[in-house]
């Protein structure tokens, strides 16, 4: 069970950071601040625009905080679970949505 809601939580966190706006666009000029332009492109020796612009290598880094902070059993225990049911109800939505087309 635990390796489930670290995986879903890590996708949660990942999908926020690389593909969504967010509220006030918050996650849009986080990007921006990286180096990342608004098509996904940076320069190729900005290491860090290079680590958030590539699901693959952010999601070994996150992988490792989240782990981390599920088993802190404190507040981010229930982080790490919003996180989770976040993204079990966006893939059961996007499930449903495609199933309605």
């Amino acid at each position: 069970m635990a390796f489930f809601v670290q995986s879903l939580a890590t996708v949660r966190l990942l999908y926020l950071l690389i593909e969504e706006d967010g509220p006030y666009k918050a996650f849009e000029r986080f990007r921006r601040l990286v180096g990342i332009n608004e098509y996904g492109g940076y320069d190729k020796n900005n290491q860090l625009a290079g680590l958030f612009a590539c699901y693959l290598c952010l999601g070994v880094w996150l992988s490792l905080l989240i782990v981390f902070l599920y088993n802190l059993h404190t507040i981010t225990y229930w982080i790490v679970w919003c996180l989770a049911v976040a993204q079990g109800s966006a893939f059961i939505y996007a499930l449903f949505d495609r199933i309605n087309q």
